[in-house]
């Protein structure tokens, strides 16, 4: 996979090195064909409000800023509770007064925290753009879309790897519209996904299409910030491809026509259809690589608050193709149910995707799993995972009565 947009926070307070590294950061972006966002700091204040108000990937953090917090102060107040940032403490002081010791006390960060000696040449800089590129790589999916993608390409057939990218198609499209409709919800737009709910037949790849189409139009026509804006871009400035159209078109021409029907057709055929959709349907999965900055996470334990408005919260990060999911605790003024599943934005808000998405045991595997809401009835949701056994979750009124305001249409068969 490839990285195709990321942030960089330069701060220092010595406008000359920031005007200099800002410099190199984008030339090297050109020669390597990224777009990268580069936000600049002098102070403590700078760096907490550029945090609070971008995306920011990595940062390039002096040490010593002069008359506030040091650079090593800065990492401890720094809220990444997922480790999705990678930190280079910047200083010109000498290895033996500074680098061990702060190496030292950051060792809880791992690979995510690295020591840069001032001053760099060009080439060391280079050396560290190349190591953001390759820490941002590794960051995993979300695990809806990692485990598909991963299937598909371990497969040793056509038929094989057709049949996954059909499920990579399936959940791109449910996890995008699983984000989109509790943004609508979350902006109180819902009332522009018309008419209201209604039938009980399962959800197909048709429907699923219909109702992304619509909670991209209902994010798209209002003026306040979507919770993942990168999502709206993909699917208006995916390299030139109409990400929408070529959904349609994948459901069309493969899904329905071809291997819906379960005829079973010879390993040419397979081959030249990949040929047609596997390079594409991989541009939009590569598009997508700004997910892994949003962690998807199963609430597992609410602990009394710490704070008067602060809740201790322990969830599960389900994030990359297969378990153990880790743990982690997070601190946040936010509510947040037990057992529900949630996306968390780099800005530090959860946005529960409740009902599309659930994280529960599956009784036949004895093993907990990711399952994807599959249908709707009077009184009950019904799922289906990836292990293709069932659960059935019985509507909470309070809780999803605003599931009635969505599309009746989409729960049609088409």
């Amino acid at each position: 996979m490839s990285l195709r947009q990321f942030s960089i926070l330069v701060a220092d307070d010595t406008p000359d090195i920031v005007s200099s590294v800002v410099e190199q950061l984008t030339r090297l972006s050109k020669k390597f064909k990224h777009s990268v966002r580069v936000y600049t700091a002098s102070s403590a204040t700078d760096v907490f409000s550029v945090l609070n108000s971008k995306e920011v990937d990595c940062l390039l953090l002096d040490y010593h800023f002069e008359g506030g917090m040091s650079g090593d102060e800065i990492m401890d107040a720094i809220v990444d509770p997922f480790g999705q940032k990678l930190i280079f403490l910047m200083s010109a002081r000498p290895p033996s007064e500074l680098e061990h010791m702060v190496v030292r006390r950051h060792k809880r960060l791992g690979d995510r925290f690295r020591f840069l000696r001032k001053p760099f040449e060009p080439l060391e800089l280079q050396e560290v753009y190349l190591q953001i590129v390759d820490f941002l790589c590794s960051r995993s999916y979300p695990c809806p879309l990692a485990y598909t993608y991963q299937v598909m390409k371990g497969a040793t057939t056509a038929q094989a790897r057709l049949t996954g990218l059909k499920d990579l198609v399936e959940s791109i499209i449910i996890y995008s519209v699983a984000v989109l409709t509790a943004d609508c919800k979350r902006l109180g737009t819902l009332s522009a996904l018309k008419p209201k709910l209604s039938g009980t037949a399962p959800m197909t790849l048709g429907a699923w299409l219909k109702w992304l189409a619509a909670a991209i139009g209902c994010i798209a026509n209002q003026s306040r910030k979507p919770f993942m804006p990168e999502l709206l871009r993909v699917f208006s400035e995916t390299d030139g491809v109409d990400a929408l159209r070529l959904l349609y078109e994948f459901k069309d021409q493969v899904r329905d026509n071809e291997l819906g029907h379960g005829f079973v057709r010879e390993e040419d055929w397979y081959s030249r259809t990949l040929d047609s959709y596997s390079k594409p349907i991989e541009v939009l999965f590569d598009c997508l690589l700004f997910t892994t900055r949003y962690p998807l996470v199963a609430v597992e334990t609410i602990d009394l608050p710490q704070l008067q408005t602060i809740f201790r919260y322990t969830v599960r990060s389900l994030m990359g193709s297969s378990a153990p999911f880790p743990v982690h605790v997070v601190d946040t003024p936010e509510r947040l149910t037990k057992d529900a599943v949630f996306a968390f934005a780099p800005s530090g808000i959860f946005l529960s995707l409740h009902p599309v998405l659930r994280f529960c045991m599956c009784d036949k595997c004895s093993i907990r799993r990711l399952f994807s809401l599959e249908r709707v009835s009077e009184s009950t949701f019904k799922y289906r995972a990836h292990c293709n056994h069932q659960l059935g979750y019985q509507k909470d009124g309070r809780e999803d009565e605003w599931f009635k305001d969505l599309p009746a249409a989409l729960f049609s068969a088409l």
